[in-house]
């Protein structure tokens, strides 16, 4: 009977004795799922803690430089294992101990799942490698020319910013752990999907320490019976003195088995050119017709679920792409062969259908309606994004309260009117919420002018937690615009509570206060913004602002002169310190000022009014003259202004 099972070697002989190495990894991983709760327990009570001590957050440096804890984690435990092997994955990480659960479950109801020996699958984890770090590094290297660190971040307010919710988590465990163990044997994930074991398993090569022998082994087999990892150990050990496979995760239930205490772990020569011949006895692969729809199954499955409606991560649907490679595969055998089993359970016999086939082809129809679904909900989602995208710099420049809405060009309107009937059709017709649909379209009205409907898209938004601080902002802008500043007020402060690290929330919360002439309360705003986000040039020049209106003209200047010396180029200290000059009569520093303002925004019509106006109380009348006709030309509506302003000067 065909079968999908490839066996390993059942032990010649002798009951296999316990391993002691189990109950010690099971006390080791609880403590390390205790160290975790731990370190998310003190985020929950101090609100701020040490950024997530996880692999995936070494992201943060191949696309923006920043160096936190989960990088160092990473480097750290890729060196470790390069001297020392696999040991992490093997007593540390949790999914491999939710797989090692999953293995254990399924052989306890009768069910011991085989590995899966796939030559194109195999390369998934190298290539989710490349993808999720090397090309954001790469991608940096071409902007910026430079891999260099930007910032170092060790501790966070934003924990959970980086991981899926609740729900999303136990789907990915369920899949990840269980589905991929039952379909694809044992640690099924680690083999054929997981990007960090890519680089674990390259440095594992280079490890000189590893399971080895002596002479007393008598190759009963126990070793490959008990381990975990789909290792062929009595093979390796025989025909190479040690085992060579990168998948070892030194679990080491091997040496504690074995009958003759003929295996050890310990240093000595590295593996460098020992390998397998191919199709050697325990390790033949599937044809390539196999492999090649194996492949394809993964592609499809992958990018019908890839981010499906923003819900979606990408270990999650690097999971569920092996899993519907492997089931299409399966269902590929169901139609070609006559006699197939699966897992203990006969699938087809004699060209007929039993009922656990039955359920596979039911399974079969409805995966085909589910990836279908997936295709358009993933067409209309990426169209809704791509037409963002064009929007999302206007509607960012409009953050600051101070901003006017600007108004969009034809091929704007369009870009807004595509983001909305992609948004509405989404929410229609979509089996669950599109992620990031109702803050598109908030967004997209309010820059169709279309406040009504951006405040209620903004209210569901926040609901669902969509860009939760651009949408208190924006409420924040629909309040001001309604003469409602106490609203406005409440909707920053929230901001700034949630989210200190947002410099928006400070300045518009400080801006809306000094509007109503609170100066104090827009002080004390800024003073807390320095204290949470450090010095920064725009929260200076702010404070310089209001203690300006205070009439505290020697603080006003001296914040300015700190922010300059942070930010040379910022141009509304600039122009803001040449102002304070020229009221003090230091017409000469003002002017010194307004020309380095210039230098940076040539076309500025306020600056070249303003600059003009020095000129001209400095009897530069030539100087003066060009400014202003530079500011007509590029205003026209400013020619009265600049007229008056000639006639009365001298």
């Amino acid at each position: 009977m065909a079968s999908l099972d490839i066996l390993q070697p059942a032990p010649p002989g002798g009951k296999i004795r316990p391993s002691k190495n189990s109950r010690r990894r099971l006390i080791v991983l609880a403590v390390v799922h205790l160290i975790a709760a731990a370190h998310i327990t003190h985020w929950l009570v101090s609100g701020r803690s040490v950024t997530p001590v996880e692999p995936s957050e070494a992201i943060a440096f191949s696309r923006d430089g920043i160096v936190n804890a989960g990088l160092i984690f990473f480097a750290v435990t890729a060196l470790l294992t390069a001297v020392f092997g696999r040991f992490f994955c093997g007593w540390a990480c949790h999914l491999v101990a939710l797989q090692d659960v999953s293995r254990s479950l399924l052989e306890r109801v009768g069910i011991k799942p085989r590995p899966l020996r796939s030559r194109v699958l195999v390369w998934i984890p190298a290539i989710a490698f490349l993808h999720m770090f090397v090309a954001p590094a790469v991608v940096r290297l071409w902007r910026e020319r430079s891999l260099g660190v930007h910032h170092y971040e060790w501790t966070t307010s934003h924990f959970w910013q980086t991981f899926p919710g609740w729900f999303v988590a136990g789907l990915t465990f369920f899949v990840c752990g269980f589905v991929a163990i039952y379909l694809l044997g044992a640690k099924g994930f680690c083999t054929y999907a997981c990007p960090y074991g890519a680089l674990y398993g390259f440095a594992e090569r280079f490890s000189p320490l590893r399971i080895r022998v002596n002479d007393d082994c008598e190759q009963c087999g126990h070793c490959t019976a008990v381990c975990t990892s789909n290792v062929l150990v009595h093979q390796e050990v025989r025909d190479f003195g040690m085992v060579v496979d990168p998948g070892c995760m030194k679990c080491l239930d091997c040496v504690s088995v074995c009958p003759k205490d003929a295996l050890r772990y310990g240093p000595g020569r590295l593996p460098f050119g020992l390998e397998h011949p191919e199709g050697a006895p325990g390790r033949k692969h599937l044809p390539w017709r196999e492999e090649i729809v194996l492949g394809v199954g993964f592609v499809i499955g992958y990018g019908a679920f890839r981010s499906l409606h923003g819900w979606v991560p990408f270990l999650l649907s690097l999971g569920l792409g092996a899993c519907v490679g492997f089931f299409v595969l399966l269902v590929d055998r169901l139609l070609r062969r006559e006699h197939l089993s699966f897992n203990g359970r006969v699938l087809k016999q004699g060209g007929n259908l039993a009922m656990p086939g039955k359920i596979v082809v039911a399974s079969a129809l409805l995966l085909c309606g589910a990836v279908a679904y997936s295709a358009w909900a993933q067409l209309q989602y990426r169209s809704m994004n791509r037409a963002f995208a064009e929007l999302y710099p206007t509607a960012r420049a409009t953050l600051p309260l101070g901003a006017s809405i600007p108004t969009l060009s034809a091929e704007g309107v369009e870009a807004a009117r595509r983001a909305l009937l992609r948004a509405e059709t989404l929410e229609r017709f979509g089996v669950i919420q599109s992620l990031g649909a109702a803050s598109v379209a908030a967004w997209s009205h309010l820059l169709l002018g279309e406040r009504q409907q951006a405040e209620a898209e903004a209210r569901l938004a926040i609901e669902r937690r969509e860009r939760p601080n651009e949408m208190h902002h924006l409420l924040a802008r629909l309040a001001v615009e309604q003469g409602d500043r106490s609203r406005a007020k409440l909707l920053l402060a929230e901001i700034t509570q949630a989210d200190p690290g947002d410099p928006h929330g400070w300045l518009n919360l400080a801006g809306v206060e000094a509007e109503a002439g609170e100066l104090g309360a827009a002080r004390s705003t800024l003073l807390d913004a320095l204290t949470a986000l450090g010095e920064r040039s725009d929260l200076l020049h702010s404070l310089a602002v209001v203690e300006a209106r205070r009439s505290e003209s020697d603080a006003a200047v001296a914040l300015l002169q700190r922010s300059l010396e942070l930010d040379p180029a910022h141009r509304p200290s600039l122009e803001t310190l040449a102002g304070l000059r020229a009221a003090g009569g230091e017409l000469a520093a003002a002017r010194d000022l307004f020309s380095r303002a210039l230098a940076l925004a040539p076309s500025d019509p306020e600056t070249l009014f303003l600059a003009a106006r020095v000129d001209l109380a400095l009897g530069l009348r030539a100087e003066a003259e060009a400014k202003l006709g530079e500011l007509v030309r590029i205003a026209p509506q400013a020619g009265p202004s600049a007229r008056r302003l000639l006639e009365s000067s001298p």
